[in-house]
């Protein structure tokens, strides 16, 4: 049924030595980019696919529309692999998955300094440093993923992503976080995020700003992407001065009217969304209830700022 009708697992358990030495966060070269795509000339990426039995086409980044002949190296390369280490091999779990799942790797060196900064303190969502390759700069590209058979690595020599194991530990974090975390109204990654970014930023050589640990965001009344009532949680490590609650409650005062016209939506909030009083809690004091209610925001790491 399924995947279990198309791969041979005694196939796959003669691999087990090959794939032994293979796990998250590996690299593999020359992997096409591929995805299910509409018949003939993609509108959306321009790429030509041809389908087969009324099925969607695969599409593949170096094809071009209008059935153009070209064959190039563009979007092939280096791939990253994001499988759980325990579903790469070919024992336990690993005898259960035909492939594993990849990310491509992309260099940018024409990124700015800002974005560097951003994608290098694990503020962006979507990219991942890699440091297993000279050159670059070179990131994971989290927007896409795509399967590769294990027969395919069997085959290959892995190259590790990560010099160091807690970079190889803090991938499959934010691997983790991408996929776990909630769809939030827009207006959250929009304008909240960035003000309590640059908020935190001028506020670096407070001697407070050692204090805290993470800020939570808890939607208290209505749904997460059309909230009508959420709060600010602030967990620290330990005692907050006053002069370091009283910035960031007026910050919430700055931030109440706009945020509220940005939430208003005719049918769904009619009358926005309502930022209420900052809350702080000590690290140690925080329930379970209050940290599965809440949701991480991406904001610089604070260790950065002490």
């Amino acid at each position: 049924m399924g995947l279990d009708a198309a791969y041979d697992r005694d196939a796959l358990a003669s691999m087990k030595g090959q794939l032994a030495e293979w796990r998250q966060g590996d690299l593999i070269d020359s992997v096409p980019y591929f995805w299910a795509s509409p018949g003939g000339a993609d509108p959306l990426t321009e790429l030509f696919t041809t389908s087969i039995a009324q099925r969607s086409g695969v599409a593949m980044w170096d094809e071009r529309a209008a059935g153009e002949a070209v064959s190039t190296d563009i979007g092939r390369g280096w791939a990253i692999v994001a499988s759980q280490t325990c579903d790469v091999g070919a024992t336990g779990p690993g005898l259960r998955h035909l492939t594993v799942q990849v990310h491509p790797v992309v260099e940018a060196p024409s990124m700015s300094k800002e974005a560097l900064a951003d994608a290098y303190g694990h503020r962006k969502v979507d990219l991942f440093p890699v440091s297993g390759l000279s050159g670059g700069p070179w990131f994971a590209d989290l927007r896409v993923s795509f399967p590769v058979s294990k027969s395919l690595l069997a085959l290959a020599t892995p190259v590790r992503g990560f010099v160091t194991v807690e970079e190889s530990h803090r991938f499959a974090q934010h691997l983790a976080a991408k996929v776990r975390r909630p769809a939030l109204h827009d207006a959250v990654s929009d304008q909240l995020v960035p003000a309590l970014e640059t908020f935190f930023k001028r506020q670096r050589e407070s001697d407070w700003i050692a204090d805290i640990e993470q800020v939570r965001l808890t939607v208290v009344e209505g749904e997460p992407l059309w909230p009508s009532r959420v709060e600010l949680l602030v967990v620290l490590r330990g005692e907050l001065q006053p002069s370091g609650k009283r910035a960031i409650r007026d910050l919430r005062t700055q931030l109440g009217k706009p945020f509220k016209r940005a939430t208003i939506d005719a049918t769904r909030a009619p009358h926005g969304c309502v930022l209420g009083p900052v809350r702080f809690q000590r690290l140690e004091k925080l329930s379970v209830e209050e940290y599965r209610n809440s949701t991480p925001l991406r904001i610089s790491d604070f260790r950065s700022f002490s």
